[in-house]
């Protein structure tokens, strides 16, 4: 156990890193990101192209399971997002071409 005086002969930086170890030990904080391709998720096509490889390198090891796991969440969401927006674009562009009910009364 360290005494009191031991503490306080450390620096502010000593004093952060051993705070970052002890997080890293209780909580298992330290992780090692996850190296993702760069590329853009704009369409369906490509967000299946990046489960597959996830899944592919969840297979082989290469990524974590709970790492791949988030990456799928995350792209469910993603997905959601787009369903949304298109079908927010959708009613936008029936409204600009219905007459309106006011033009035929």
């Amino acid at each position: 156990m360290t005494k009191d005086s031991d503490i306080s002969s450390l620096s502010s930086q000593e004093i952060s890193d051993r705070e970052t170890q002890l997080n890293q030990y209780l909580f298992g904080l330290k992780r090692e990101p996850v190296d993702l391709p760069d590329n853009p998720l704009q369409t369906l096509s490509q967000i299946a192209d990046l489960l597959r490889e996830t899944l592919d390198r969840a297979r082989r090891s290469e990524i974590k399971a709970h790492d791949a796991t988030a990456i799928g969440y995350v792209t469910t969401i993603l997905v959601g997002v787009m369903e949304k927006e298109e079908r927010q674009e959708e009613k936008a562009r029936l409204r600009r071409h219905s007459p309106s009910l006011s033009m035929t009364s």
